[in-house]
């Protein structure tokens, strides 16, 4: 199987093919679990070949991940769960009903029109109605909810195809089912290796909207360096979970404003190939200071530069005529 094709970064997975990189078991499980451009169905037939393919292993307790004496057993275990999981989100029950919630390709978040449908076909079907009048929206999700019982629920997240991507409940029958689902791939923590050294800009190309840790930045440091902290490595490698996987940077606000912040998952990160204008020119000069490249004086004259530059643009009116803008010396209309 190429685990590389369930690499959500499409730069990581190129350094990793272009290394060699092998795979372990548990990894190449993680890596389908992570995926985010595969459907549920393609991960249990990935997880399935994987149980054919590679060999078997264990999994010690972490702090957020249970003991797995056979990771074999655990795919099935999980297959069978997330299957019995489906089945609950479509059987109708006279206690519950459904509805369902949108996103556009300029946001991220999921908004809801407010109807209530009394089974899931008609849910879903709405869903794709509305789903096929509207080429902006790029995925959707149904939501089933228990009538009297708020923590009784499951969300299903589909692709404008209509691809079931990912489920997530709150219903579970035993404390084993609630700890496969919920403490098992994301409590765990691995350490690929990167192409990305310090100052390269970088962006999660799922998650470009301005707010905290989204949009392009410079990179600092991606994950725990073994060689300088060799202590915290080792016990991320024994405590650390799938949040713990991180990359430090330089990172923006909507005002131009940098600040020193993480993200929670290197492995999402791609080089950044659009273009820095406007304010996002101070990332510029940021990479460039970090890799060695201009000093720290011209890196500060050229922050309170291009906001002082931008500011201006952001400030002049544009709610008058060219002629007035002109009459006030705002603007220079070319002569005939």
């Amino acid at each position: 199987m190429d685990v590389l094709q369930f690499i959500n970064s499409k730069d990581i997975s190129a350094h990793l093919k272009e290394i060699s990189y092998q795979f372990t078991t548990l990894q190449a499980s993680w890596l389908v679990y992570q995926s985010r451009n595969f459907t549920l169905q393609e991960k249990i037939d990935a997880w399935r070949e994987i149980i054919a393919s590679m060999p078997d292993c264990t999994v010690k307790e972490r702090r957020n991940c249970i003991q797995m004496d056979s990771l074999h057993d655990f795919l099935r275990e999980y297959i069978t769960l997330q299957e019995k999981i489906i089945r609950n989100l479509e059987a109708q029950n006279a206690d519950a009903v459904y509805r369902y919630e949108i996103r556009y390709d300029t946001d991220n978040r999921f908004d809801g029109e407010g109807n209530l449908y009394s089974s899931y076909d008609k849910c879903l079907t709405a869903a794709k109605i509305e789903v096929n009048d509207d080429s902006d929206i790029v995925e959707y999700r149904i939501n089933k909810v228990w009538i009297d019982k708020k923590d009784k629920s499951i969300t299903a997240y589909y692709n404008r195809n209509s691809s079931l991507m990912a489920i997530d409940t709150s219903i579970f029958f035993s404390d084993r089912e609630c700890d496969v689902e919920c403490h098992s791939f994301d409590g765990m923590w691995f350490d690929f290796p990167t192409p990305f050294k310090k100052g390269d800009i970088l962006i999660d190309p799922d998650n470009p909207y301005r707010g905290c840790c989204s949009g392009p930045f410079v990179a600092i440091k991606i994950n725990i360096d073994p060689h300088k902290d060799k202590e915290m490595y080792e016990r991320e490698v024994l405590d650390g979970d799938a949040t713990d996987m991180l990359v430090y940077g330089f990172f923006q606000t909507d005002d131009g404003t940098i600040y020193n912040e993480c993200m929670h998952q290197y492995m999402d990160c791609e080089y950044y190939r659009g273009e820095l204008t406007g304010k996002l020119r101070i990332l510029k000069a940021m990479s460039n200071f970090l890799k060695g490249n201009i000093s720290e004086e011209l890196l500060m004259c050229a922050y309170h530069q291009i906001l002082m530059q931008e500011h201006a643009k952001d400030s002049m009116p544009n709610w008058y005529t060219d002629e007035g803008m002109e009459l006030a010396g705002l603007i220079n209309l070319p002569k005939n």
